[in-house]
C-alpha cells in the first residue's frame, strides 16, 4: 500500500509563486489574478476533488486513489482529502487523520494557510521557467526548473484551468521516487500525483465549519469532542 498520507499537505496546494520573465509569466500571472478572484468574490461554495498517483512510467493505470471535498463560508474553510479532514475556523486549524485517530490543533496562522489549496499567494520563487498553452477549454500553466535548493516535495507542476477561471486539474511531479509493487516485489519510481476539481457547486458542509464539532476549549485546555473525544490531540 502507497502511503499518500504524507502528501496531505502537498496535494492541498493549488498554486505556487515565481520569479519569471517573458510573455507567459505575464499570462500566466493575468490568469491567476482572474481566478484568484472567482473564488475570492464567492461567499460559500464548495467543489469535489479527486486525487490519483500514477508511475510516470504508466499514466493509464491508477496505483492509488482517494476522493476529496473543499467547502468555504465567508473566512472558514473545510476539506477533506481520503481519511483526512481539515478545518480552519477565524484563527483556529485543525487537521483530522481518522485511521491514526489523531487530531492536530494549533493557532499558527501560516501552517493553516499552507493547507488551504485557494491560499495562492502561499509560495513564491520556487520555479524558474512557466509555460502557458492555451487549448479549446481553457489553458494549461507549466511550471518547472526548481531555483536553488527547495524543500517542495514536487519538482514540476501543471495546473489546467477552464474558460471561467475555474481549477479543473493539477498535475505534481514528485521529486522523490515512491514504492510501487510490480509482479510482487518492491520497486522505486517517479511518480506523478493527479487532482481534478469539479466545478463550483453551491454550499451544503454547514455543520463540517462548525469547530464545536470537533474540539471543546475551557480556558487553555482544548480535547477533542463528539465522536472524535477518543483521538488523540497534538497542540503546536
Amino acid at each position: 500500500m502507497i502511503n499518500m498520507k504524507k502528501y496531505s499537505t502537498i496535494i492541498l496546494l493549488l498554486f505556487v509563486g515565481f520569479s519569471l520573465t517573458a510573455q507567459d509569466q505575464e499570462k500566466f500571472k493575468e490568469i491567476l489574478t482572474k481566478t484568484k478572484a472567482v473564488y475570492k468574490n464567492k461567499q460559500a461554495f464548495e467543489f469535489d476533488m479527486n486525487y490519483t498517483l500514477y508511475k510516470a512510467s504508466d499514466l493509464n493505470k491508477a496505483q492509488e486513489s482517494y476522493s476529496g471535498v473543499y467547502a468555504k463560508k465567508g473566512d472558514n474553510t473545510y476539506s477533506k482529502i481520503g481519511a483526512v479532514e481539515y478545518l480552519q475556523s477565524n484563527s483556529e486549524f485543525v487537521q483530522v487523520n481518522h485511521e491514526e485517530k489523531a487530531m492536530l490543533y494549533t493557532k499558527n496562522s501560516e501552517y493553516a494557510a499552507m493547507q488551504d489549496p485557494l491560499n495562492l499567494d502561499s509560495f513564491f520563487d520556487f520555479f524558474g521557467k512557466v509555460s502557458v498553452k492555451e487549448t479549446a477549454t481553457g489553458w494549461t500553466c507549466e511550471l518547472s526548473e526548481l531555483k536553488g535548493v527547495s524543500q517542495l516535495p514536487f519538482a514540476k507542476m501543471e495546473i489546467t484551468i477552464d474558460k471561467n477561471y475555474q481549477i479543473r486539474k493539477q498535475c505534481l511531479y514528485l521529486v522523490q521516487a515512491m514504492e510501487f509493487i510490480d509482479k510482487g516485489k518492491e520497486v522505486l519510481e517517479p511518480a506523478i500525483l493527479e487532482i481534478k476539481f469539479s466545478g463550483l457547486k453551491a454550499f451544503s458542509s454547514e455543520a463540517q465549519l462548525k469547530l464545536q464539532e470537533y474540539i471543546q476549549k475551557s480556558g487553555a485546555s482544548v480535547k477533542p469532542t463528539g465522536k472524535y473525544k477518543n483521538y488523540e490531540l497534538v497542540q503546536v
